[in-house]
């Protein structure tokens, strides 16, 4: 009996060694997937942060082109105005100046 005994306790013992065993074994994968888990949040993160540099880039981009953009615009428009000024004022000139030979001729004529 006493045998008998020896060896239910060595059992008891293996099966309890091969539970902590087993313990350790899943603490263990629980700790990779955990490290797993933080290096995939990790990464995540640094990808947002990546993502989030070049939309700030572009916006910055965007907002400097729509500046350019405005200037030029404007730009062409003071020479468009300064344009249309000018022809006004040679048509001004050539309509002084059909009158004037238009008075010329009567006068011409009539001498």
């Amino acid at each position: 009996q006493a045998q008998a005994e020896a060896l239910a306790a060595e059992r008891e013992a293996q099966v309890a060694r091969q539970e902590r065993d087993a313990a350790l074994k899943d603490a263990q994968r629980a700790k990779i997937a955990e490290q797993k888990a933080i290096a995939q949040k990790e990464a995540i993160q640094c990808t947002l942060d990546t993502e989030r540099a070049v939309w700030a880039d572009l916006e910055r981009m965007l907002k400097a082109t729509i500046i350019d953009l405005r200037s030029r615009i404007e730009q062409e428009l003071a020479i468009q105005r300064v344009m249309v000024s000018e022809l006004s004022a040679l048509e001004e000139e050539y309509l002084h100046g059909q009158v004037g030979l238009s008075s010329m001729g009567k006068s011409l004529q009539v001498a």
